[in-house]
């Protein structure tokens, strides 16, 4: 089951997105394997660290949060998907290992 979700859990505990500008000819190719090729640098931006009001936190925004909110908030994004347990532990080790996320903390 975890395996199956894997880039859902890498997803949800990002800190950032990702955003693309898609070649819809070479996207489009019908035989062989699709293959996804990044030219130039790739640019993380990060928005704003606290969420507007009235608005849902994501990506870094959720690491200012309690450790059980940023759980519920994660299963949210992927209703009946992430399983708790999984999403607890990944969270510790990020908050023990991951500079940016001891960063957040402090």
């Amino acid at each position: 089951e975890f395996r199956n979700n894997i880039r859902k859990y890498n997803s949800a505990l990002s800190f950032t997105s990702m955003g693309v500008t898609t070649d819809l000819d070479l996207a489009n190719a019908r035989e062989g394997v699709y293959t996804y090729r990044i030219q130039g640098a790739v640019v993380h931006e990060v928005g704003p660290l606290r969420a507007r009001e009235g608005e849902k936190p994501i990506f870094a925004q959720i690491y200012f949060h309690d450790p059980n909110e940023q759980v519920a908030r994660r299963q949210e994004i992927f209703p009946d998907v992430l399983e708790e347990g999984h999403l607890r532990d990944i969270q510790a080790a990020l908050e023990t290992s991951n500079r940016f996320c001891q960063a957040y903390k402090n």
